[in-house]
């Protein structure tokens, strides 16, 4: 009990978080300190543990230090992964235009030998067909 009555039931909340008496955390506790205790000794503990938390802040400061690092280099990593298919993307695009415009001549062709097979068809019923009257001509 700090002392302090009549706090209404919807500033209990926000009293805790300010009352000198209540169970608190470290704030160096990000840092890997796990000092608990009420506000009042939280604040002695702070004063008293400099140096610790110094060597606690340096710590998480190394770690950070090298996980930024390693994300700078993964990072350029995928960077480099992206260049080399945006390359890949550029090439696959130009060997895609090389084979379109192959087919597009290839289908030429196609479309000219149809149009000379049906000639030849024609031609041939021609034949036949003057064979044909030969034949009926003979008898």
């Amino acid at each position: 009990n700090c002392g302090t009555d009549n706090i209404p039931r919807s500033q209990l909340e926000e009293h805790f978080k300010v009352c000198p008496v209540a169970e608190a955390e470290c704030s160096f506790s990000s840092h890997g300190c796990s000092f608990k205790g009420r506000r009042l000794s939280i604040q002695d503990h702070e004063s008293q543990s400099m140096a610790e938390h110094f060597q606690l802040v340096t710590r998480s400061l190394g770690s950070l230090e090298l996980e930024h690092s390693r994300t700078k280099r993964e990072l350029q990593e995928k960077n480099n992964e992206t260049e080399m298919l945006k390359e890949k993307v550029k090439q696959q695009e130009s060997e895609l235009a090389s084979v379109k415009q192959s087919n597009s001549k290839l289908e030429a062709k196609v479309t000219a030998l149809q149009k000379m097979m049906a000639n030849q068809t024609d031609r041939q019923i021609k034949i036949e067909q003057g064979l044909g009257n030969a034949a009926k001509k003979e008898e």
